[in-house]
């Protein structure tokens, strides 16, 4: 009861939906680094399309690692 009370109710949502505008923002970037690599540079698309997801991808797992892990052992 407690840690309940530490906390709104909405406080995990709020949370939510913060990292859900952060994924959608991205996701916006990266369809206009797409657009833009398709229009000037068709020849190097692939590579491109290639490199931008596993960046994209990288990145998302190291936050999550860090969030998850890494940020939990400094508090204890």
């Amino acid at each position: 009861m407690r840690l309940s009370r530490r906390s709104t109710s909405t406080h995990a949502l709020t949370i939510g939906l913060y990292g859900l505008a952060g994924v959608a923002i991205s996701l916006v970037i990266l369809v206009a680094g797409l657009i833009a690599c398709a229009m000037l540079a068709r020849d190097g698309l692939v590579g491109f399309v290639v490199a931008e997801g596993i960046v994209f991808l990288g990145c998302t797992i190291a936050f999550v690692v860090y969030k998850n892990v890494l940020a939990k052992r400094k508090r204890v």
